[in-house]
């Protein structure tokens, strides 16, 4: 009678884990085909409207795409780890292998969800050529996504082993000396990027000086509308942004 039982619940165990499974790969096809299609939507209307503008929900559905292999992901395992028996899940082995996949998967996450914000903003406000910009972001972002992931996993397979003591305490304060030298890291690769924007910023500056003081000096005879019309949008935005 009692292997019968265990019989039984292994079956049903198994049985709801292929479920989900399958139910993992159907749905992450379908949300990836209906966000497909919604955005070629979206892309046929405003071509049929004859618009340049891009949609802003179509910002949306492009982030939505990007996240959507991290998120299913993560979703699967916390659906596989709510359908595992009380028996398995306390386990230590099986605690440390979900803390492990939890941290990983919720890194890639976030770290794919900034990077995908990040780039849609640059694509509205940069001009010219930013691929270089956005490669360095990725690493950038892939880097403290990593820093802290693995401080995360110390931490918590620490918890998991001894408990929050001593050693909990003495992995702490070494995780955040070592954010030290990642933030050196940073500076030294956004280095020459930020010297190249403060260029420009120095060099559009005495541009805009002018402009403005030739406006002012057309605009003391004349109403304020008149006075703005001195700034025709190609004079009032230069090679690199707005004055």
């Amino acid at each position: 009678q009692l292997l019968g039982a265990t019989f039984g619940t292994t079956t049903k165990t198994v049985l709801q884990l292929l479920l989900v499974l399958g139910a993992f790969f159907w749905g992450q096809r379908l949300a990836r085909r209906l966000l497909s299609d919604w955005e070629l939507s979206l892309a046929e209307d405003a071509r049929k409207a004859r618009s340049l503008e891009v949609p802003r929900f179509a910002g949306v559905l492009r982030l939505a795409q990007r996240i959507l292999r991290p998120l299913s992901f993560l979703l699967l395992l916390l659906a596989l780890d709510s359908l595992l028996p009380a028996t398995t899940a306390t386990l230590l082995e099986v605690q440390l292998v979900a803390t492990v996949l939890k941290w990983t998967l919720g890194g890639w996450l976030v770290v794919v969800a900034l990077d995908s914000i990040a780039r849609q903003r640059a694509m509205r406000v940069a001009v010219g050529d930013h691929s270089a910009t956005d490669a360095l972001r990725l690493r950038s972002l892939r880097l403290l996504g990593g820093t802290v992931v693995v401080i995360g996993l110390i931490l918590s397979t620490t918890r998991l082993i001894v408990g929050a003591g001593t050693i909990y305490d003495w992995v702490l304060q070494l995780s955040v000396w070592a954010t030290v030298p990642i933030g050196l890291l940073l500076v030294r690769w956004w280095r020459q990027t930020i010297f190249q924007r403060m260029g420009r910023s120095r060099r559009r500056l005495p541009v805009c000086k002018g402009r403005l003081r030739h406006c002012a000096r057309l605009g003391r005879g004349l109403r304020a509308g008149e006075a703005r019309a001195c700034l025709p949008f190609p004079a009032a935005t230069g090679p690199h942004g707005r004055c």
